[in-house]
């Protein structure tokens, strides 16, 4: 009977060890600390966020649309500069740093209009020049939520692709040659739909477009709608094509798979890794529930190696004053979900606590030049507060194996 039953114990320590704990042998706990950065005299509601190295001094400054300027924040002294005054900057639009004219300095793409005037919505750029900033246009037609850039018509240029929640549509922006001319605007879907990702695939050579619940393919004349999930927000059936979408190989077998947090800015949101299958076009898609929520109002997502192990880890963040007049979130957090087994397993995906806090459209990037990628976010919604408050730019600084790990710190 002592041998059957120490074989009975051994047994069920060998199962323990193989099960839960593998999963986080070799992972170190992540472990962040914020800053807030001050505003002063251009304290406001923040709108949108990005992260560049804007003056060319080799580290990466921050900067924030809201409702009176434009602001970039140069570190790591993190005084704040204003690029552009007297309108809404990235309400309901991305705010994006890149060199739209290639002269090798880092300019600033964003959404903007009058207060109290949405009808004079406008996507425009804001060129970095030696002697300041100048304004140009983009679209008077597309304003976009959601941003990307890539060469969608194999001409060479750099096109852009936009989810238009105001207009319901997924559209793409044609590059003009000269940059600082409009960019025509054509249609992708009428459909209103967040998120979006660019990337090639189906492997046929061409940039397709991931956003909402589908991919795009384009043949270089007309779009296709491919759905990688069909799975709808059953609570609210208005957020079922609202997703934060990445696309990145998440089980190692070369195809470019789409992690996504869907329903996102409701209160059902949740995660999900799904998997390619050998043609994406036919399907289906394999979907992984990493974690069912429910999440309250996410805005937030971004990859990045935070822990320096190279497994896929994709952190993502609930804003603390959703839209939608939800009000403000008992419990909001940011969390990192790292991949620490077999990619297609719901058990490998850990998740971990960044912060107690909420963010808007929080990004990830090495701000203090560690070599870790930290988290930059600011608090945004906060005019749907009584009284409106102006909104905090927070970055959260990766000190993982830094410092002692603090006690594991339970799902909250």
């Amino acid at each position: 009977m002592a041998h059957s039953r120490s074989a009975l114990l051994l047994a069920l320590a060998v199962l323990l060890a193989t099960a839960a704990p593998r999963a986080a042998r070799g992972a170190p706990a992540l472990d962040f600390v914020r800053h807030d950065l001050r505003a002063g005299r251009f304290a406001q509601v923040n709108e949108g966020i990005d992260v560049g190295d804007i003056d060319g001094d080799g580290r990466p400054d921050v900067v924030v649309g809201g409702d009176a300027y434009l602001l970039w924040y140069h570190s790591p002294d993190w005084t704040p500069h204003a690029i552009a005054t007297g309108f809404r900057f990235g309400a309901g639009a991305r705010v994006l740093v890149r060199d739209m004219d290639g002269d090798g300095r880092l300019d600033v793409v964003t959404g903007k209009y009058r207060t109290g005037d949405e009808a004079s919505r406008q996507t425009v750029w804001f060129r970095n020049t030696p002697a300041g900033w100048v304004e140009h246009p983009l679209s008077a037609t597309a304003y976009c939520h959601d941003l990307a850039f890539g060469d969608l018509d194999g001409d060479g240029l750099a096109d852009a692709a936009c989810t238009d929640e105001a207009a319901g549509e997924i559209v793409w922006l044609r590059a003009p040659a000269y940059p600082t001319a409009w960019w025509p605007t054509r249609l992708v879907e009428a459909r209103s739909a967040m998120g979006l990702a660019l990337a090639d695939v189906d492997g046929d050579g061409r940039l397709d477009a991931v956003a909402g619940r589908a991919w795009y393919g384009f043949d270089g004349t007309a779009w296709t709608r491919h759905p990688y999930t069909t799975l709808e927000d059953a609570a609210d059936p208005r957020f079922s094509d609202y997703a934060k979408v990445d696309v990145l190989d998440l089980d190692g077998d070369g195809r470019p798979d789409v992690f996504a947090t869907l329903f996102a800015e409701s209160r059902e949101g949740e995660v999900w890794a799904f998997f390619a299958p050998p043609d994406p076009r036919a399907g289906p898609w394999t979907g992984v529930r990493i974690d069912p929520g429910p999440l309250f109002g996410v805005h937030s997502q971004a990859p990045a190696d935070f822990d320096g192990t190279g497994r896929p880890q994709v952190m993502v963040g609930e804003t603390r004053v959703g839209g939608w007049d939800f009000g403000p979130n008992p419990h909001p957090h940011l969390w990192v979900y790292r991949l620490l087994g077999p990619a297609r397993d719901p058990a490998s995906w850990e998740r971990a606590l960044v912060a107690r806090a909420g963010t808007h459209e929080a990004r990830a990037a090495d701000l203090d030049g560690d070599g870790r990628p930290d988290v930059a976010g600011e608090e945004e919604n906060t005019d749907l507060l009584r009284p409106p408050r102006p909104g905090r730019v927070t970055w959260w600084r990766n000190v993982t194996g830094v410092r002692p790990a603090r006690a594991r710190r339970p799902r909250g």
